[in-house]
């Protein structure tokens, strides 16, 4: 799977440069970012801070077999001493920053301030629809223990049918085809068009392990909604915030859950909920959304800046 930015943040970022430079605003994706940007008058907090030292650590052993480079046992190393932190350090330690934003009503509650900005990442639309029926089991996302694409292999064997299932990993795709023996398994890395990857398949398994498994809300999880594909994934609070009753959930590092799942799908309840999945980002994740929503915000924090000032 390529690597694809996600323009709706970059915009943002180019925003505050061309209108909101004196905020002094910083992006980040975790806590020990955070760290390095106190001096700083605004964050845009992209990720949750509460996450399970338990999980955390399963995840790490768990990727410890798959030789990962320097640069991805840094930050493996990062999450498990970040999920040592206490969460009212973090909050402390946040609450420096004048103005908050976050992607979620979920971590706002987290950070319990009432003052917190909720302005939910956007895509685009257009871009990412519906395009052709597939049909298929697929999991998107880097090779991470985190992301749970082992949860969805280890599944396999109590899937019925002769149903493909597909890998689209954005890293180290070589190493899983080595690794992934089933014959009903295909492993992709990275491809030209990742409209039709989603449209290929008809079911997209993401059975994320702990709440820091991504950012705040996953891009890929908008996209397959926006492409209205039916989505599995696991129960935690900030997803089923964005997903609500649109998709079908699982629990944690729950292969067999995965598999009973997705053997009560038929055909019917898969394109009912790519609908329903669709129609909730139409109202809530479009990049015009995020862009107005964004604005409002800051606009206001311009004229609260200046008031500070003054």
């Amino acid at each position: 799977m390529k690597e694809h930015k996600n323009e709706g943040m970059d915009k943002i970022k180019k925003m505050f440069t061309d209108k909101y430079e004196k905020l002094l605003c910083e992006f980040s994706r975790g806590f020990l970012d955070i760290l390095k940007y106190k001096k700083y008058h605004t964050l845009f907090l992209t990720s949750n801070i509460k996450f399970s030292f338990i999980k955390t650590l399963k995840c790490f052993k768990s990727d410890l077999k798959y030789k990962r480079k320097p640069l991805r046992l840094k930050h493996l190393i990062f999450n498990l001493l970040s999920s040592l932190i206490p969460l009212f350090i973090k909050k402390m330690i946040i609450n420096l920053f004048t103005v908050i934003i976050v992607p979620t009503n979920y971590l706002k509650k987290v950070l319990g301030r009432k003052d917190i900005h909720v302005v939910p990442f956007g895509i685009d639309i257009d871009k990412f629809k519906k395009t052709h029926k597939g049909k298929g089991i697929a999991f998107f996302g880097a090779n991470a223990s985190s992301k749970g694409f082992e949860d969805l292999y280890n599944a396999v064997k109590y899937i019925k049918g002769d149903i493909p299932i597909r890998f689209y990993f954005s890293t180290r795709s070589e190493l899983m085809k080595k690794k992934f023996k089933d014959k009903r398994v295909e492993v992709y890395g990275v491809v030209d068009d990742i409209v039709k990857a989603y449209n290929d398949n008809n079911i997209i398994v993401l059975p994320f392990r702990t709440e820091n498994s991504s950012i705040g809300i996953p891009i890929t999880l908008l996209e397959a909604m926006s492409c209205e594909r039916c989505v599995i994934t696991t129960d935690l609070p900030h997803i089923k915030e964005i997903l609500g009753t649109t998709g079908v959930y699982v629990s944690l590092f729950s292969p067999q859950n995965i598999a009973n799942a997705i053997n009560l799908l038929d055909d019917n309840i898969i394109n009912t909920l790519g609908k329903m999945a669709r129609k909730k980002v139409l109202n809530n994740y479009t990049d015009k959304i995020m862009f107005k929503k964004f604005e409002e915000v800051m606009d206001y924090e311009k004229i609260q800046y200046k008031r500070r000032s003054n």
